[in-house]
């Protein structure tokens, strides 16, 4: 992949469908992270890195979208794997013997910081975290292709920082900071495919139900998505019927299903 990627704009037709397939190799590894050798692989190799890299260094949309379903499998992982850090302590250093204010300021010292959405010490190396990975501000911007297979695998990935295993009111707050509402409502009205429009929504609900007053007043103030919604409920799926259904009587649109 380095070498194909060092030859830049020389490379092939024929190299890049082989770049493409070599992606979707390394992708293939992530669905056998319970596997640990896989495991290791992926923490050496520091998959969250490569695929996050990837995702604004190519031009392919099916390099685009291999990268965000690695990235999501990954992510997946992030919540087992995240753990409260264990300081060790030096078996000569007994804190209870020490002034009160040498004690305070050893263990400040030694405070790790905790990831506010996994709760635990992460990096995007050892646990696989998106955050941490820099990666969540590229997968809002996959959101704005025209591919809709490359804007579902991309919101597929985000999904994994709204999981109910996770702190979804950090999480929320966190994906605020970066307008993610905004780029899930352009994607819900640029595409009509099903497993998208639902995983659109389901986002966005994520986002009423524990969002700020300001994403709420973004959802139920954008003109275009009460008649999506209305659509979805009147011709979707199951799913996307409900989740429509239940956003229009949070935004108190049902009335006009009826008018």
């Amino acid at each position: 992949m380095n070498q194909i990627q060092r030859r830049g704009t020389r490379s092939s037709r024929f190299e890049s469908t082989y770049f493409e397939g070599l992606v979707g190799i390394l992708v293939r590894f992530t669905t056998t992270l319970y596997e640990p050798q896989m495991l290791f692989l992926a923490r050496n190799q520091n998959f969250t890195a490569v695929f996050t890299e990837l995702l604004m260094k190519t031009s392919s949309d099916e390099v685009q979208r291999l990268s965000a379903i690695g990235l999501e499998n990954l992510s997946s992982e992030s919540i087992s794997l995240s753990k409260p850090p264990q300081i060790k302590r030096k078996k000569f250093m007994k804190l209870f013997y020490l002034p009160k204010y040498l004690s305070f300021g050893y263990s400040r010292r030694r405070r790790i910081p905790l990831c506010p959405v996994h709760r635990g010490a992460c990096s995007s190396q050892n646990t696989f975290c998106i955050v941490d990975a820099k990666a969540v501000e590229k997968l809002l911007v996959c959101l704005e292709n025209e591919n809709p297979e490359v804007v579902e695998a991309a919101l597929s990935a985000i999904s994994t920082l709204l999981d109910d295993k996770v702190d979804v009111d950090k999480s929320v707050s966190m994906l605020s900071e970066v307008n993610a509402v905004q780029h899930v409502l352009n994607a819900v009205k640029e595409h009509r495919q099903e497993g998208l429009r639902q995983k659109s929504f389901w986002v966005l609900e994520k986002f009423l139900n524990k969002g700020s007053d300001q994403s709420a007043s973004d959802i139920s103030n954008d003109r275009v998505l009460p008649a999506i919604l209305v659509s979805a409920f009147h011709h979707g799926a199951g799913n996307t019927r409900q989740m429509a259904e239940r956003i229009l009587r949070h935004l108190n649109k049902m009335p006009n299903l009826y008018n």
